[in-house]
């Protein structure tokens, strides 16, 4: 991508960010960070596959946004839910630093990757995007198939 189209592509988002952030979505998003925020501390379904979702199709902001104003949100809720399952002592620290040892250089050579495509901005958007319907859709499998996973992980064990 040339300069003058990472200029316009920024300039782009810029328009938009103004547009989401507007007063009168303040309270929408406010009201959408609660009923998500409700959903996770109940379920325990990570928010980037509810609120990145939601803030591309309702809000109409553009998936490398909608990726990234999510993840600094985690980072924040994340934050206050682990404190709170800290004291209840529901976190298994060994769990926690197996799973980080897999998803962390996964996400950082993800990146990485993506960043070396050197992805036009509509490359990135529909990227983003079909990622997210498929992870989407791998999640409600793996609901769907609980039991039999379940199952199946009992005997090969």
């Amino acid at each position: 991508m040339n300069k003058s189209a990472l200029t316009q592509a920024r300039a782009a988002v810029a328009r938009r960010d103004e547009k989401v952030t507007g007063l009168a979505d303040f309270g929408l998003l406010a009201a959408t960070g609660f009923g998500v925020g409700v959903v996770v501390g109940l379920t325990g379904v990570g928010g980037g596959s509810i609120m990145t979702p939601l803030l591309i199709t309702v809000f109409g902001v553009p998936a490398p946004i909608a990726v990234g104003t999510d993840l600094a949100c985690a980072a924040v809720t994340k934050t206050a839910g682990t404190l709170a399952h800290r004291a209840a002592h529901n976190i298994k620290a060994r769990v926690v630093v197996l799973l980080a040892l897999g998803s962390v250089p996964a996400a950082i050579a993800t990146l990485a990757i993506v960043a070396l495509a050197h992805l036009a901005p509509h490359e990135l958007n529909r990227l983003i995007k079909e990622g997210v319907g498929v992870a989407l859709l791998l999640s409600i499998a793996v609901l769907l198939l609980r039991g039999p996973l379940k199952r199946w992980g009992a005997r090969s064990g």
